[in-house]
């Protein structure tokens, strides 16, 4: 009896032992810095993810603020379930079959259409960032066509984003159909000429300038660590009417304090950045 007993409160100890390590490793405190966009999403995360999408709305956010590369819909499931109306997906055109298929690239793709995947998300979305890959001047016209086809059912042209690193005047075709396009800067020649003199930078500006206004294009979109560049040496370049469309702040949906953290920074004051993609961790990120 005093041995059963005594087994009894060490199954009970043990019991609790791991009931606290288990609730040590649930509550761990969230690392600095934006937490990765995949693998396992600690509880501690999902809460600040839930705060965070509800202090974008309620301070009218929503469109500005919203997240990156959403391209599945157990991503998108979660996003609008916190009431998030807005977001980044990436997608191929393919050519053969004149649609588009989402994904961000070979090797990541979900078989997947624009088509289906419009179809299955919330019909009062405010503003999808659509980033069409690897964009040829030949397939060009077929990708008009699919989003005028799209924009009739979906009601696209007030959302959408379009954004292309094609540097031709091909893709002017898409703002003369009435879509806000965006020019996507070259990041790692960015970053470099950054690191050079003067002419090297203004060269490149001058170079993105020509491609901007060939293109007719409404934006710029870019990778904030070329922010200083756009400011110091492009935006003279550019017209008035052109914004900016941006993503990797330094901050994520994850953040304890995001909407303190991007006050601090410059641009979050600046009336040219219209959006700021954040990242958002998921397990369903692709």
């Amino acid at each position: 009896m005093w041995r059963s007993d005594k087994l009894n409160r060490r199954n009970i100890f043990l019991y609790f032992l791991c009931i606290a390590a288990l609730a040590v490793f649930i509550y761990q405190p969230a690392a600095d810095g934006p937490a990765p966009e995949t693998g396992v999403v600690r509880y501690n995360e999902k809460m600040w993810q839930q705060i965070n999408a509800d202090l974008i709305r309620k301070n009218n956010l929503g469109s500005r603020l919203y997240p990156h590369r959403v391209n599945t819909l157990g991503k998108m499931r979660e996003i609008t379930n916190r009431g998030i109306r807005s977001f980044e997906a990436d997608v191929l055109f393919r050519p053969e079959g004149g649609f588009f298929e989402v994904g961000h690239h070979e090797g990541a793709m979900t078989g997947m259409t624009l088509e289906s995947f419009l179809e299955k998300i919330p019909g009062d979305f405010e503003k999808i960032w659509l980033d069409i890959k690897d964009v040829t001047d030949a397939a060009v016209p077929g990708i008009n066509k699919r989003l005028l086809e799209l924009d009739k059912k979906f009601g696209l042209k007030s959302r959408v984003i379009v954004e292309t690193a094609n540097e031709s005047s091909s893709p002017a075709l898409l703002s003369e159909s009435g879509f806000h396009l965006s020019y996507y800067l070259p990041t790692e020649e960015t970053l470099a000429v950054m690191e050079k003199n003067d002419k090297s930078r203004n060269n490149l500006a001058e170079k993105i300038a020509g491609i901007v206004k060939g293109q007719n294009v409404g934006a710029v979109s870019f990778d904030l660590r070329l922010y200083e560049f756009v400011k110091d040496y492009l935006e003279a370049e550019l017209g008035p009417q052109i914004v900016y469309h941006t993503w990797y702040p330094g901050v994520s949906f994850e953040n304890s304090n995001l909407l303190e953290e991007l006050q601090a920074r410059e641009y979050f004051h600046d009336s040219k950045v219209k959006t700021i993609l954040l990242p958002y961790a998921s397990r369903f990120t692709l």
